[in-house]
C-alpha cells in the first residue's frame, strides 16, 4: 500500500518538471526583464500550488514522531522500530515493502494515502492552470516585442510558448510527456535544484558563534548571537545560479549568503538602513547602485531571490528588482545560506539554490 502513497507524492511534485520549462519551470531567456519577472511569478505560483502536499508531508512526519513516542511509553519495541523505519524511509522518499504490522501505523498510512491521492489531483489541475496562465503572459510579451519591432526576441519566445502549449495539451489529455530538460532551450541550458531548508532539505551551519535551528511543521526558525552565522548548503554552486528563499524577520536583518564571501542584507538595521551587498570575491560591502532600501515589514513573509550571472548580480523582493551590481562574476562559486543578524530571529519556509547549467 505504501508504495502507492509515495507514487502520489512524486506525481504531484513532478507534474511541473514533466512539461514546464527547466530551471524552475520557465523560459530560459531570463535576461529579458519582462520574462525574468514572469519566471519568478511562475515559481512563486508553483510553490503555492504544491504547498498543501508539503504541508501534508510535514503533518505526516510529525504524526509519526508522536506515534513513536506513544509506542515508546507503552514499551512496545516492535512498534517503535517499525515506526522509526517508516519515518526514515518516508524522509528518503522511499517506501516500506508492505503494510505496517502496527495497527495505529497502518491506519495512519491509509489516511495519508487517501489524502495524498486527493491532493495529487488538485495539484495537477492547479499546475495546469498556472502553466496556462504563464503561456498566456508570454504571449503578451511576444505581442509587445512584435509591436516594438524586436522580431527576433518575439520569434524565440513564441517557439517556447508553442512547445509549452503542446506539452500542456498532452499532459491534460493524460499522455506521458517526455523530459524536456535537454530540448526546451535553444541555448541548451538546463538546471538542477538544491534544497537547503524545506521538507527534504540538507544543510550545515556556519559562523564563529552557534546558530539555533528550530523546526515547527514546514517552518524553520533561526536565531544566534552572531552577525555572520547561517544555515548553508552542503555543496557549492557556480555561476550562473540563483538563490531563492521565503522568509520573515521578527525585528531586524535577514542575510542571504552566496559564493565564498557574497551576501545581501535585507532590512538593514545600521547606518543609513539601505540594503547592502557584499562582493562574492572580496567580501567588501557596498550599496546598490540604485540606493535601494530593501526594508521589510516585520513578521511578514517575503520571497527573496539573488540571480548570479557572468556580468551582473540582481536581487529581488517579491518579484520586484531591488538592485543590481555589474562586474565580472564568471568565477563566483561557493555555498548558499541564510541567517539572522543583530539580534533578529529569522523564520524560513524554504531556502534553495538552482544551478543553471550551460552546455
Amino acid at each position: 500500500m505504501h508504495r502507492i502513497i509515495i507514487h502520489f507524492k512524486c506525481v504531484a511534485l513532478s507534474l511541473v518538471s514533466a512539461f514546464a520549462f527547466p530551471s524552475g519551470g520557465h523560459c530560459q531567456n531570463s535576461q529579458i526583464p519582462e520574462v525574468a519577472a514572469l519566471n519568478l511569478q511562475l515559481e512563486i505560483h508553483q510553490e503555492k500550488v504544491k504547498q498543501p502536499l508539503l504541508d501534508l508531508q510535514a503533518k505526516y512526519d510529525g504524526a509519526l514522531e508522536k506515534l513513536g513516542k506513544d509506542a515508546q511509553r507503552r514499551g512496545d519495541l516492535d512498534a517503535v522500530l517499525e515506526i522509526e523505519r517508516e519515518r526514515d524511509q518516508f524522509r528518503k522518499r522511499d517506501a516500506l515493502e508492505k503494510k505496517a504490522n502496527d495497527s495505529a501505523l497502518a491506519r495512519m498510512q491509509e489516511i495519508y494515502q487517501t489524502e495524498a491521492r486527493l491532493l495529487s489531483v488538485k495539484i495537477a489541475a492547479g499546475q495546469l492552470k498556472v502553466l496556462n496562465w504563464y503561456a498566456d503572459e508570454l504571449e503578451s510579451v511576444v505581442e509587445d516585442f512584435t509591436k516594438k519591432g524586436e522580431i527576433d526576441k518575439a520569434v524565440e519566445i513564441r517557439k517556447l510558448v508553442d512547445l509549452q502549449r503542446e506539452r500542456i495539451a498532452k499532459a491534460d489529455a493524460g499522455e506521458k510527456v517526455p523530459d524536456q530538460g535537454k530540448t526546451d532551450s535553444p541555448q541548451g541550458t538546463g538546471g538542477r535544484e538544491i534544497l537547503v531548508l524545506g521538507s527534504r532539505g540538507k544543510y550545515e551551519t556556519a559562523g564563529m558563534l552557534p546558530i539555533k535551528v528550530d523546526r515547527a511543521g514546514r517552518l524553520f526558525t533561526l536565531s544566534s548571537q552572531g552577525n555572520a552565522t547561517s544555515v548553508r548548503s552542503n555543496e557549492d554552486l557556480v555561476t550562473p545560479f540563483r538563490v531563492l528563499a521565503r522568509a520573515k524577520t521578527d525585528s531586524t536583518e535577514i542575510r542571504l549568503y552566496f559564493g565564498n564571501k557574497g551576501a545581501v542584507i535585507f532590512n538593514r538595521a545600521e547606518g543609513n538602513r539601505k540594503s547592502h551587498f557584499a562582493d562574492p570575491e572580496t567580501g567588501k560591502w557596498q550599496e546598490f547602485q540604485s540606493g535601494a532600501m530593501g526594508q521589510l515589514t516585520v513578521d511578514q513573509m517575503y520571497d527573496l531571490e539573488i540571480r548570479v550571472s557572468e556580468n551582473v548580480i540582481r536581487v529581488f523582493i517579491d518579484g520586484e528588482l531591488l538592485g543590481e551590481v555589474s562586474g565580472d562574476f564568471r568565477s563566483v562559486s561557493g555555498r548558499i545560506g541564510i541567517g539572522p543578524a543583530l539580534g533578529s530571529t529569522v523564520t524560513v519556509e524554504y531556502l534553495k539554490g538552482i544551478q543553471e547549467l550551460v552546455q
